[in-house]
């Protein structure tokens, strides 16, 4: 069987990677760490939630101590779920003990920035050091069990990417029928709304249902990358 251990599983599935280099501010580490353990403790939920939630799930293994060979174990399987669960709840602790903290040095009129943070030694004691990689699934049966759920993501992002293709089209449309060159779209007149603005009120009331701030200004931000040419002051 090919053993994969729960902490590669967790990692297999990260897009960010961690990565602290030794010119990093103590706030770029922060940041990079935040965003570590956010997508960490995403994966961990979804994890658990698809095996909690499935009644044909991969059965769990654990590398014996006198082996060190993978053993298939139903005894590690509530150990592993525990973890799982407590991995996907890591953000959220580090949020509340990083709010903890600021209001601590409020309270106390210190400067966030001269007082370290403690960490909190209740999750390092929690499991045994290096648990997770310890135990795990067979890597055949885990991927056959997740397959659908993969298959599931990838229709849900070829139909956003459609969707965002489709609203894209819509602004290039009104630009066009309101006698405007994509690629030579003018500047904004001094103390008048700019051509963005115009558009987007256009949009709005056309396609009501297909329109938020956030939904139409990151539309823009994808066309300004090659489909229309603007400059920085256009932007109401």
């Amino acid at each position: 069987m090919n053993f994969i251990s729960l902490a590669d599983v967790l990692r297999r599935d990260a897009v960010v990677d961690f990565n602290i280099g030794e010119k990093d501010t103590e706030e770029e580490k922060e940041t990079k760490l935040a965003a570590f353990t956010d997508e960490h403790s995403r994966i961990a939920a979804e994890l658990h939630a698809r095996l909690h939630n499935t009644i044909k799930r991969p059965q769990w293994f654990e590398i014996d101590a006198e082996t060190g060979m993978p053993l298939r174990s139903d005894a590690v399987a509530d150990e592993g779920m525990a973890m799982l669960k407590h991995i996907a709840g890591q953000a959220k602790r580090d949020i509340a003990e990083r709010n903890q903290h600021i209001a601590a040095c409020i309270a106390c009129g210190l400067d966030l920035r001269t007082v370290p943070q403690s960490r909190s030694m209740a999750d390092i004691r929690k499991f045994p050091f290096l648990r997770e990689t310890k135990i795990g699934f067979d890597l055949d049966e885990l991927c056959i069990f997740l397959a659908p759920f993969k298959a599931d993501l990838q229709r849900n992002a070829e139909s956003i990417k459609g969707v965002m293709a489709q609203r894209c089209k819509r602004i290039l449309d009104i630009i066009k029928e309101n006698g405007y060159d994509p690629m030579q779209l003018p500047p904004n007149p001094a103390g008048k709304r700019g051509v963005k603005a115009d558009i987007r009120a256009i949009f709005k009331k056309r396609y009501p249902n297909d329109y938020t701030v956030s939904k139409f200004d990151t539309a823009w931000e994808q066309l300004s990358a090659g489909d229309i040419a603007i400059s920085k002051e256009l932007s109401p």
